[in-house]
């Protein structure tokens, strides 16, 4: 088996991968608007809407560098990191603060890296924590989620295995 799977970098195979907004925004919430996810919105496997902050459509407008799409991958750098999300169908119009954002594309199926990062690679992701040991707020620098993993070269398994297993887990 082992020759039929490669190491990659995520960068090989996502379509892009970028940080969401980074600075200043308390200024910026809104009652209603656009919805705002940050680190504590992401858990493993799920998006949290307790504590769900919305942003005025303006700002929205001039950061969409991080907009969220359904079917992206978002990933915890501060909080928890390593918690991993696929953007549900429901998210519709988001954007977000200080998440790596996995736009994955055909190349990977963003169920599996969301299960690939939650659990084989949680390891990875704890063990390039900064200050992790010294501080409470902990971070994971945009690189460490670009680590090398297994992709298998037919994503048909990957996706029936991950069915079976998201099957399992409701």
């Amino acid at each position: 088996m082992a020759g039929k799977w490669r190491d990659v970098a995520l960068e090989e195979v996502a379509d892009e991968l970028t940080v969401g907004y980074v600075g200043p925004m308390a200024s910026e919430y809104v009652d209603d608007g656009v919805p705002f996810l940050r680190s504590l919105n992401v858990e493993a496997l799920r998006i949290n809407t307790k504590d769900l902050k919305f942003i005025k459509p303006e700002f929205h407008q001039r950061i969409q560098k991080s907009r969220l799409s359904p079917g992206d991958v978002v990933i915890v750098r501060t909080g928890k990191p390593g918690a991993c999300s696929v953007v549900p169908d429901w998210l519709t119009n988001a954007n977000c603060s200080d998440l790596v954002i996995v736009r994955c594309g055909e190349r990977l199926n963003n169920r599996f890296l969301a299960y690939y990062v939650n659990t084989v690679a949680s390891g990875h992701v704890a063990a390039h924590l900064v200050g992790a040991v010294q501080h409470t707020s902990t971070s994971v620098r945009r690189e460490h989620c670009g680590s090398t993993f297994h992709l298998s070269p037919n994503k048909k398994p990957s996706r029936q295995c991950l069915e079976r297993w998201t099957t399992r887990s409701s």
